[in-house]
């Protein structure tokens, strides 16, 4: 049996130009009819793809940078910018949905390699690497499983891209003496070269087996996964250098799970019944390479990203929709209902482990941080100078909804060029109801002794309410004075 195989290959000039659309509509948030890209409704074979927690489509703005969908798997594109009918909701900018192939009684498939290398790009005006080595390679096969009964296709993808950069601090200028040589030699210490990557892997399968009667039930799943090492430390990624330490660095990472099904059946000539379902599910951990207070200033950054820490946002959804079109003489009916449930959560905080920010000079803050030099008690400079900063309390959010939505919509052609169409939706959400008290900061502030030798006792006497908040909240205030 021989398979015929489209082979590409591209060197430096970027597959997604030869894949504009898929890239500028699905890769990324789509902003449509002048909204924002998050309020945009994104599905894949007309199931949900929302990212639930931060909007846009699954991986959020990592999907800027990583796919979540192996390109070769895209049969088309359906967009609708405005004046959709009321079959489509839950958004008030555009509707974007995306095609899977599926397998035919031909076996078939297709290659591609990109390499976009550094190498062979000019520097930009300002000196600075025009675009990183990136190499991005998959492909796609399908075929019978069984003639005219049951069909498979694959398609995978893989991106590989690494960007070499220098930690240099901001030292230029400086000479190292008795009242500034502990920091310097310490912020010299920690220079060096290192990589920042954005790796990525996408692959999706589908089945589909055709019934006797016209039946159709098609099954897909699709998984992805992006690390990106060193790569969200704040600054322009396309310099060669950097001032924060690697230490200030820390790895993006996000995994995809989805399976859908979808059932459709003509129950009479006229008539067709569809019914799909599907559940997702997405996890966004964001490692620190350190565990450790942040010290910031002109130097440069040595620590904990102020964003990062222990934290980690997932989900996961369950879909369910059914629909039935009915089309008599020149009416086209379509009715139907639609649930989704969502389960989302996050673990973030600024500041996790204490940020310590110095103000002034590279050589004010080598002074500061080192023993030596006027400044005894580093630390204890006044606010002006040095800020401590940390967030406190259990850093989590969590929610779970259920949304219901029903439509009924008519298509009616009144002449061969004239078609009226109308409908009614209706859409609930019904979310949790959130806590809105301060129990978790007063339980993380109650017993607590602050740097002021200042100590908030637990409320166990007749003290109200108000009388616990203010005296923590004096507490808190004085660490800073």
């Amino acid at each position: 049996m021989k398979i015929p195989f489209t082979l590409a290959f591209f060197a430096h000039v970027s597959k997604a130009m030869c894949a504009m659309l898929a890239l500028t509509l699905f890769l990324a948030s789509p902003g449509l009819a002048g909204q924002r890209g998050i309020n945009s409704n994104v599905s894949i074979d007309g199931a949900d793809y929302n990212q639930p927690f931060f909007g846009g489509i699954r991986g959020g703005e990592r999907s800027n940078n990583a796919f979540t969908v192996p390109q070769e798997a895209i049969q088309e594109f359906q967009v609708i910018a405005s004046g959709y009918s009321a079959e489509f909701g839950r958004s008030t900018g555009g509707i974007v949905n995306a095609i899977t192939k599926s397998g035919t009684n031909s076996p078939q498939g297709s290659l591609f390699y990109v390499n976009r290398n550094k190498d062979w790009a000019e520097r930009n005006a300002f000196g600075q690497t025009a675009a990183p080595t990136q190499q991005q390679w998959g492909g796609s096969i399908g075929g019978p499983i069984a003639q005219n009964r049951l069909f498979y296709f694959v398609a995978g993808e893989m991106q590989r891209l690494k960007n070499t950069r220098n930690v240099v601090f901001s030292l230029t200028g400086i000479t190292p003496n008795a009242d500034n040589a502990e920091a310097y030699n310490f912020f010299k210490g920690l220079e060096e070269l290192f990589d920042a990557t954005n790796d990525a892997e996408a692959i999706l399968g589908r089945v589909d087996y055709q019934m006797p009667e016209g039946n159709r039930l098609a099954v897909r799943y699709s998984f992805s996964n992006n690390k990106a090492l060193n790569s969200n430390a704040t600054g322009n990624a396309l310099s060669d250098t950097t001032i924060s330490a690697l230490s200030n660095n820390g790895t993006e990472r996000d995994r995809t799970n989805t399976v859908v099904g979808e059932f459709t059946s003509p129950l009479r000539s006229n008539t067709l019944l569809e019914i799909r379902g599907q559940y997702s599910r997405e996890e966004r951990p964001r490692d620190a390479n350190a565990l450790l207070p942040l010290i910031t200033g002109t130097v440069g950054n040595v620590g904990t990203v102020s964003f990062l820490g222990e934290n980690i946002q997932q989900d996961w959804r369950a879909q369910l929709a059914a629909n039935t079109t009915w089309v008599k003489a020149n009416h086209s009916a379509k009715f139907g209902l639609e649930y989704n449930h969502v389960d989302a959560s996050q673990q973030f905080g600024f500041d996790q482990f204490g940020t310590f920010q110095v103000f002034g000079t590279s050589q004010a803050m080598l002074e500061i941080l080192s023993v030596g030099g006027p400044t005894a008690n580093r630390f204890d400079s006044p606010r002006s100078v040095v800020q401590y900063r940390r967030q406190i309390g259990n850093l989590s959010t969590a929610l779970s909804t259920d949304e219901v939505a029903l439509f009924a919509q008519d298509n009616w052609r009144l002449t061969p060029t004239f078609t009226f169409n109308y409908g009614l939706r209706w859409e609930g959400a019904f979310n949790p109801t959130p806590e809105a008290n301060n129990d978790a900061i007063l339980n993380q502030l109650n017993g607590r002794t602050f740097p002021n030798r200042q100590r908030d006792r637990p409320d166990t006497d007749s003290e109200s309410d108000e009388s616990v908040r203010s005296t923590s909240r004096v507490c808190v205030e004085s660490r800073f004075r």
